[in-house]
Order: C-alpha cells, then structure tokens, then sequence
C-alpha cells in the first residue's frame, strides 16, 4: 500500500462515527469490571466521571477500540496494523484530557491506565466476538494472533 493510500486509510478510520450513547454504556461497563480489579481506585474513578473530559476521552477510546478491532480482522495482509495503531488511536488529546482532569502525575497515570485497559477490553470483546470473519477475508490465524498482540501490547 503506497503511502497516500495508508493516508486515506487512516482517515477514513479516523471518521467513522459509532452511537455515542452505546460507547458511554460500554465505558460505564467496563469500570465496574476495572474497579473490582482495582477496589483501592473506586474514589478516583468516580471523580474522573464526573469530570467531561474524561467522560468525552473515555468514548473516543471507547471507539478505537471498536474501530480498529473491526480492522484487525478484515484488513489486507499487507496494510501494517501497527501504523493504524499510532494513527488512529488520539493519544495526544488523551493526554490534553489527563492535563484538565487530573491534579497531578500519578492521578494522571491512573487515567491512563483506565483508558488503556477500556480501549483493550473494547478492542477484545469486537476482536473475540467477530475472529470468524476470519474464513471470510482468508486472514490467516498467525497474521490475526499478531494484530491481537500488537493491540495489546502498545503503549497508549
């Protein structure tokens, strides 16, 4: 894929728009799954929901979730997963987010932790729920295994 192409690519992913309300309830979802992991972060939690920023960042990663789930099972061999990540995951805003939101640099790795482990529980759901595509788009499982890892281990 020549690099105006990937360009393309990554806008179009970029514009895809999905149902706000269902990526909130997704983002709600999973902060009950997080704080029975985290018990000791409930109060910082529930301060970050209070806060619009932070409502706002949670749908975006939320939806990257989703989009780039969707992707990691449909798109060609060719098109390098790795690259949509950096592109399509907004990390820079996620960062503006943490700087309205949080007080001070830890609090503000707890946001980030939240954020990276809904866009992962998001990106697993889509990813575990659709891998039968699979014999559809003729993706190979050693290509799908390493589009799921790439996902999971990025630092977001």
């Amino acid at each position: 894929m020549n690099d105006q192409n990937m360009v393309n690519l990554i806008n179009a992913i970029n514009h895809i728009s999905l149902n706000h309300q269902d990526l909130m309830d997704s983002a709600l979802e999973f902060s009950k799954i997080y704080l029975k992991s985290n018990p000791d972060k409930e109060h910082l939690i529930i301060q970050f929901f209070k806060h619009g920023d932070f409502l706002h960042q949670s749908v975006l990663a939320a939806r990257e979730g989703v989009v780039l789930g969707m992707n990691a099972i449909t798109l060609d061999p060719k098109i390098s997963f790795e690259e949509l990540i950096k592109h399509c995951v907004d990390v820079e805003t996620q960062r503006i987010a943490e700087w309205n939101v949080c007080a001070d640099d830890e609090t503000a790795l707890y946001m980030r932790d939240f954020l990276k482990e809904l866009r992962k529980e998001v990106f697993s759901r889509i990813y575990s729920q659709n891998k039968d595509l699979q014999k559809i788009t003729g993706l190979s499982k050693s290509l799908l295994k390493e589009r799921y890892e790439q996902f999971m281990s990025y630092s977001f």
